[in-house]
């Protein structure tokens, strides 16, 4: 694999994706430029980040409110920090800890429901339309039995719920957004 080594980097930078490379970019520092070894030492090595949770969710629609109505009681998730385009959920009460978690530093996990209608964020002006999008969900539910699942689901009302394979179920949320949820036992290695 070839890097352009065309311009200079500072130590720890990450490589750009180059067109034709098969694999993400590699933190690197300047002084490996050009020697094939010292990359796959430090890919040996591990990544500089390490993913360890998922922090937040942030996602836009039309109608914040009922978008954190629907998910509040979908998922019994508790709406904290009303703004005035905004509602975050959290996964967990407020001052628990995660689902079996034993460590006592370990946030929850929340969604921000936002109006997609909101002032323009400085942050994010001039942004290029994306190309990919995420096209659903999945939450995991602690004690999810599908079937019982399936039957609660459809006595809410909630729409277009349908198997998602031996383990997890599917649903639309009120904007029609895919959202799948599996019990413990699903995970990236077995239904998906």
């Amino acid at each position: 694999m070839h890097r352009d080594t065309s311009h200079s980097a500072t130590a720890g930078a990450i490589a750009p994706l180059r067109s034709g490379q098969d694999q993400p970019p590699t933190p690197y520092r300047s002084a490996d430029f050009g020697s094939h070894h010292s990359l796959c030492d430090r890919r040996r090595q591990g990544p500089a980040l390490k993913v360890a949770l998922v922090n937040h969710i942030s996602y836009s629609c039309p109608n914040f409110r009922q978008a954190g109505d629907w998910y509040s009681k979908v998922f019994n998730l508790e709406q904290v920090g009303l703004k005035e385009t905004e509602v975050t959920l959290t996964f967990g009460k407020m001052g628990e800890q995660p689902h079996n978690v034993t460590a006592k530093d370990v946030p929850l996990t929340f969604i921000i429901a936002r109006s997609i209608d909101r002032p323009q964020n400085p942050r994010t002006a001039g942004r290029p339309k994306p190309d990919a999008v995420i096209d659903h969900i999945g939450y995991t539910v602690a004690d999810f039995n599908r079937e019982r699942a399936k039957a609660e689901l459809i006595a809410m009302g909630v729409k277009n719920v349908r198997d998602g394979g031996l383990y997890s179920l599917h649903m639309d949320d009120p904007f029609g957004y895919d959202v799948q949820i599996s019990g413990l036992e699903n995970n990236a290695l077995t239904d998906g």
